[in-house]
């Protein structure tokens, strides 16, 4: 099995990356984040995005290309955002939710809260 990707978000900068997702027993790990050029971060909306079983983060991976985040977290709306591995209290840099990280396992959380 290939490696897929899928897009992203900087939690800090709210830049788009792109994700690379390296296939693992049971699902996938989280191989590498990249900053997405203006042109390429422009057309991203017609990009096909597969949802994928994220199980763990690579040992090999070296953080968001923005903000340095060593993790992850999926907000309610979809949308997969780097984490800094310390925060609690996030806001989805995509549809502007602000909760906290409850629970969650293999380096993906999900965002619970109200509009800010």
């Amino acid at each position: 099995m290939e490696d897929i990707f899928g897009l992203g978000r900087c939690t800090k900068t709210g830049k788009q990356l792109l994700v690379r997702y390296r296939p693992v027993s049971g699902g996938f790990a989280l191989a590498s984040m990249s900053l997405l050029g203006e042109r390429a971060a422009s057309n991203a909306s017609s990009l096909s995005v597969q949802q994928v079983k994220l199980v763990e983060v690579a040992e090999d991976f070296s953080g968001c290309k923005a903000c340095a985040g060593s993790g992850c977290w999926v907000c309610d709306c979809g949308s997969f955002n780097c984490w800094d591995g310390l925060s609690s209290d996030v806001i989805c840099p995509a549809c502007k939710t602000n909760g906290q990280l409850q629970g969650g396992t293999g380096g993906s959380l999900n965002v619970r809260g109200g509009l800010g």
